[in-house]
């Protein structure tokens, strides 16, 4: 154990012979200057590196980054996959365009949202399914209420897919969950049952 900010300690640890580099740190100056040593240290390291902020992936490519994985891009393409696997969409197809996205540098996810994206992973089947996402503020009618009490599949047709708080995404959420601020609600259906679901999930009053 030590500081890999230190070249001594990536000595130590014989950085100079190794192939592949992870780095997974929440400070983003320490990401940096341990990508920076390691590649002048190793120009040949593959460096893997976690990063929770987007304006970092240029600077650490710039450094010698050789795969970026971005916590936000990630946890889209997670719930993406969660909605595809519904659809029953073979999951080496699922794997193959998630994987495609990432050699991209994650483009589609930079210039879109998550229905843009479900739509370029699923390749044009099921045009009749819409997935979209809801945020739940402090005026949503829905905030304190459990996905039983709002039962939103029998008073709209929209199914309830995912559900994420706090970065983690839950899968067909239970019933006894009850909606805070902040949380992310993923629902799939027709249109109409993804119009009549935003009434009961978003404040549509126009004062």
């Amino acid at each position: 154990y030590g500081d890999a900010t230190n070249p001594t300690v990536l000595h130590q640890v014989q950085i100079e012979n190794a192939k592949v580099l992870v780095v997974a740190t929440s400070d983003p100056f320490g990401a940096r200057r341990i990508v920076q040593l390691a590649k002048s240290l190793n120009p040949s390291i593959h460096v893997i590196v976690r990063t929770r902020y987007l304006k970092e992936l240029e600077e650490l490519h710039k450094l010698g980054a050789s795969e970026i994985i971005p916590e936000e891009f990630e946890t889209s393409i997670e719930i993406s996959t969660l909605v595809l696997q519904s659809f029953q969409i073979p999951d080496n197809v699922i794997l193959a365009k998630a994987e495609q996205i990432r050699r991209e540098g994650y483009a589609l996810l930079r210039r879109g949202e998550l229905p843009e994206l479900v739509h370029h992973l699923r390749s044009g089947t099921l045009e009749d399914v819409e997935v979209e996402t809801f945020r739940i503020d402090d005026d949503s009618p829905a905030l304190g209420q459990s996905l039983h009490e709002l039962a939103i599949q029998p008073r709209t047709g929209a199914s309830v897919i995912a559900f994420m708080r706090d970065g983690v995404t839950e899968s067909n959420p239970s019933g006894k969950t009850v909606l805070e601020t902040g949380d992310i609600v993923v629902l799939m259906g027709a249109r109409d049952s993804i119009r009549r679901a935003t009434e009961l999930l978003v404040d549509t009053k126009v004062e």
